[in-house]
């Protein structure tokens, strides 16, 4: 049997936004940017209503929001444990050195609970 050779792509695959048009001004959808929201036509990023729409990027918004809570919450416990360890610095030895001990470990730990949930936030 005698292979045929198969036709021409633009001859058999017809490119979806070919015969799309713009559901506002009508023109072809073409490169432009544009979105579809009746397949196969859509409408121009040009030509979309925006002053009626919701605001698209809430979710993004809300999501840097907890972030920079996350990161002004390590930057307190940073500075915390930064100006703890200079005062021990500063009175070595102490006069309890297991309670002076205590306490940085107490902060060390928040500071690293803090870091892993804002680690969480980050790659989630």
């Amino acid at each position: 049997m005698k292979s045929q050779p198969l036709p021409r792509a633009a001859n058999w695959i017809r490119s979806p936004t070919l015969d799309a048009h713009c559901l506002i001004c009508g023109k072809p959808l073409g490169s432009e940017p544009h979105r579809v929201t009746a397949c196969p036509n859509g409408v121009h990023e040009r030509c979309r209503p925006w002053q009626r729409q919701p605001f698209t990027l809430e979710s993004q918004l809300e999501r840097l929001r907890t972030v920079a809570r996350a990161l002004a919450s390590a930057h307190r416990d940073t500075v915390a444990l930064g100006r703890r360890l200079r005062r021990l610095h500063d009175n070595w030895p102490p006069a309890r050195p297991e309670s002076a001990m205590r306490k940085v470990e107490k902060e060390s730990a928040r500071l690293r609970r803090v870091l892993d949930s804002l680690r969480d936030k980050l790659w989630v």
